[in-house]
């Protein structure tokens, strides 16, 4: 299982936290393993705790894969063969295959 720190404004209700929350003189305010509800992503916003460590697969469905290769082909199609940006373009793309997992 990976874990992503994700802004605290992304953070949907039913993940799960990887990391414990503190607050600014160390005390737990939540453990990790915690399900986050949207009741405490607002206890969260009050706090202004600004990001968590959530556990997530990483994996891309098939339809995401393909819609965020798509994006990215259009993107580079306009530039001219540049070594950097080729390298760059691959490197995208290697790391949306690895999520895809295939």
């Amino acid at each position: 299982m990976a874990v992503k720190c994700i802004a605290l404004e992304y953070v949907k209700p039913g993940a799960i936290l990887a990391k414990s929350v503190e607050d600014d003189k160390g005390r737990t305010l939540c453990s990790a393993g915690t399900e986050v509800t949207a009741r405490l992503l607002l206890r969260f916003e009050r706090m202004e705790v600004g990001a968590l460590y959530i556990e997530s697969d990483d994996k891309l469905t098939e339809e995401l894969y393909e819609e965020l290769k798509s994006r990215i082909e259009k993107r580079f199609s306009r530039i001219r063969s540049e070594n950097i940006l080729d390298a760059l373009k691959l490197a995208l793309l290697e790391s949306l295959k690895k999520r895809k997992g295939s």
